[in-house]
């Protein structure tokens, strides 16, 4: 089963198949298996469609993630660290100031063409330490 994404991605399901099962209040319900890799070890693996949706919203957002950072590379900002929905620039401490955060910031809100519509938005802090 493959999922296209608008950024032209896709996500991948190896050998889905509906079954018939009962949930634990012994209800029959249909349920989508695929085999997924659990340990080293391929297994089937059930889910339904709020997992898919979470599954879509995740590479989505991973997808803006990776669009904004080459537009951060491709404006001279040194990327040292990304995480979810973060990008770690490094810049010198004399270059540390409003201007340059302004400008990662708008950087990051600038909307991709396959996500035209989306609202997209970024707030950023400087430092000179990591922080959550």
């Amino acid at each position: 089963m493959v999922i296209g994404l608008p950024s032209g991605g896709t996500l991948y399901y190896c050998d889905p198949e509906i079954v018939i099962r009962k949930d634990k209040y012994n209800r029959v319900k249909e349920s989508i298996r695929f085999k997924g890799e659990v340990n080293g070890q391929w297994v089937r693996e059930h889910t339904y469609g709020g997992s898919l949706v979470e599954n879509i919203v995740q590479k989505f957002s991973r997808d803006l993630l990776a669009d904004a950072m080459l537009r951060l590379k491709a404006n001279g900002f040194d990327i040292v660290l990304h995480c979810h929905d973060e990008s770690l620039v490094e810049v010198a401490a004399i270059q540390c100031n409003k201007e340059s955060l302004k400008n990662v910031e708008r950087i990051m809100s600038l909307v991709p063409d396959w996500a035209e519509g989306i609202p997209l938005g970024a707030e950023g802090w400087h430092g000179f330490r990591y922080r959550k």
